[in-house]
């Protein structure tokens, strides 16, 4: 399978890519290939005239990896790797398809231009080799091994394993995937092209060690090396760690945060993602009684931000309920400004940019999600010390399996139904404060993470 694989992506890349490129420079007057050829040829000439590459006269030796990401979020996950293999001297080469990525991606060379080089990829100006103003990756990349992050593979790029350079695949997930026998037949030939796999988490790990099973190879995970990782807990423990900077100094919002950090733990309590289908467990009459009564401050952030629909279905939902009001904060500046109440209050936060940074101002959040088809962000308000409610629905979150299956970190979650909501914030405030077992988690994560990156780096640089 892998042999018909490779042919099937050789005649892509030699053949169907080139033709396509053609095609593009006969229509670039259509607005979206005319911007993305404009976004291609920087490669040619910006300030570091990054496709000729400042390393262009060093022995291929120096480098120890190139990294492919698509988006924001992929060149996160794989930028703390990209930091260990710089701490130790070796250069990385950086390649980028979307535009929304660029500026980070430059700030970082900028910082560390003596160990990065980088490449927006050519996908409408690509060729085979580079002429006129035609760009060739394969020429560009130097690095002995080229990791992908996720599934945005280009034929272009997995050619490189014809070229004898080892590929790697990390934030592997066969979540929302369904298995059926004709992908695993594609699966086999595709992983077998990768030296190294690093899931997103266990249950990723076992599906690939089912799956290679089923393909005959019971013994060696179809003789791919393996590990288990989540990219995404040091992304989220750094801005933890920036978030006054984020809140105080970006925002100008330290009169608000400081206020809020004045509150009792059981007096307040944060929703990150609401959905409304999340509003019968978090506001059903009795709990919407308990919260007027023992003067609740709740900060509620919607999971789709500008929803004027969501917001007033909201407003109409507890204004039939009578107990207690809502309060739309539209912007930073509103947020800056905003009194407490001495009543029970729900704050709508209608601003994004900033929950991450707000849950370490709480120790008791609900995380939206868990009525639809499965919660949102858990890492984040655990990561910030805080005690998490979700609804039931969490089979789809690699996150939720990385905190219940990683010994490292201590209990924080709980799954609860619309009744078990009530009870729960009734304990809490017979207690008169939130007991949250993960409070060190920050420190205990901190370290964790670094322990895990240098063996990854170890194991596959």
């Amino acid at each position: 399978m892998k042999f018909i694989l490779m042919l099937i992506i050789s005649f892509i890349s030699i053949v169907v890519r080139p033709l396509l490129t053609l095609a593009f420079q006969i229509f670039n007057f259509i607005p979206f290939i005319k911007n993305r050829l404009l976004f291609e040829r920087k490669n040619l000439s910006d300030e570091s005239r990054p496709y000729r590459s400042k390393f262009d006269d060093d022995v291929v030796g120096n480098f120890a990896a190139a990294f492919f990401v698509s988006s924001e979020g992929e060149f996160e996950q794989v930028l703390p790797l990209i930091q260990e293999l710089i701490s130790e001297k070796k250069k990385c080469e950086i390649i980028f398809t979307s535009p929304s990525v660029e500026k980070k991606v430059l700030g970082f060379y900028r910082e560390n231009a003596l160990h990065v080089s980088y490449l927006r990829l050519p996908l409408m100006s690509f060729w085979p080799f580079p002429f006129l103003g035609f760009q060739s990756i394969w020429f560009w990349v130097k690095s002995p091994k080229v990791v992908f992050c996720r599934y945005d593979f280009f034929p272009e790029l997995l050619m490189f394993y014809l070229f004898k350079k080892k590929l790697i695949l990390v934030s592997v997930t066969f979540k929302n995937k369904n298995v059926h026998w004709g992908r695993k037949v594609f699966y086999r030939g595709f992983f077998e092209l990768f030296e190294q796999l690093i899931f997103a988490s266990e249950t990723d790990a076992q599906l690939f060690k089912e799956l290679s099973i089923q393909l005959g190879k019971e013994n060696d995970w179809l003789g791919i090396s393996t590990k288990v990782f989540d990219f995404r807990v040091e992304r989220i423990l750094k801005r933890i760690e920036n978030k006054e900077v984020t809140l105080f100094e970006k925002a100008n919002l330290k009169d608000i945060c400081q206020k809020i950090s004045q509150l009792p733990s059981h007096k307040k309590m944060i929703i990150g993602s609401f959905w409304m289908s999340d509003s019968e467990a978090l506001f059903h009459p009795a709990l919407l009684e308990l919260m007027k009564n023992e003067k609740l401050q709740i900060f509620l952030f919607p999971h789709k931000l500008k929803d004027n629909d969501l917001r007033e279905q909201l407003m109409e939902f507890l204004r039939n309920r009578g107990q207690v009001s809502l309060v739309t904060v539209a912007s930073l500046e509103e947020l800056s400004r905003l009194e407490l109440s001495s009543e029970a209050k729900i704050y709508y936060i209608d601003i994004g940019g900033i929950l991450v940074e707000m849950y370490s101002y709480f120790k008791l959040s609900y995380v939206g999600g868990g009525f639809e088809r499965s919660i949102h962000s858990v890492l984040e308000p655990y990561m910030a010390g805080n005690f998490v409610l979700t609804g039931p629905k969490t089979h789809r979150s690699t996150e939720w399996e990385l905190i219940n299956g990683e010994p490292t970190f201590p209990g924080g979650l709980d799954v609860l139904g619309h009744v078990e909501v009530l009870s729960f914030l009734n304990s809490v405030i017979q207690n008169g404060a939130v007991e949250v077992s993960s409070s060190k988690n920050y420190q205990r994560l901190l370290k964790w993470n670094q322990q895990e990156i240098e063996a990854i780096t170890r194991q596959v640089f």
